[in-house]
């Protein structure tokens, strides 16, 4: 699941879903892309954007604050300012994720609809299917 989602600030980010963690390599091995190239630069900037500097949403409410808030989607509306809507939309995917990404800083190609129908394919997201 990717999801774009307005915080009570009117913030646009992105909450990512995957089922399983991807690595780096084999991210890089399914965007087909030559070593040292604008599109391998491009596509290690993405993964890192993603997996290394966005918050695991996931990780966050299990190790610290599971107890404060007895829901995932109470979480998300408390702690990250989700609209209710939204919080509940993303709460669904929990259970069938391996982790779930907030991606703050988008690469412009990324917000529109083929770069996010190549960003599904590269982490393969359908958790929500």
């Amino acid at each position: 699941m990717i999801r774009a989602v307005v915080d009570s600030h009117n913030f646009t980010t992105y909450v990512i879903s995957v089922p399983t963690l991807v690595s780096e390599s084999v991210f890089l091995q399914r965007a087909a892309v030559r070593p040292s190239s604008y599109a391998w630069k491009l596509a290690t900037r993405v993964y890192r954007d993603i997996f290394i500097k966005s918050l695991n949403l996931k990780r966050d409410y299990d190790l610290y604050y599971k107890v404060e808030y007895p829901a995932f989607s109470k979480y998300l509306r408390s702690r990250h300012l989700l609209r209710r809507d939204e919080a509940e939309d993303v709460a669904r995917a929990y259970g069938k994720s391996a982790a779930m990404f907030r991606y703050e800083y988008p690469l412009s190609f990324v917000e529109s609809d083929p770069g996010e129908t190549l960003l599904r394919k590269l982490l393969n997201t359908e958790v929500d299917q």
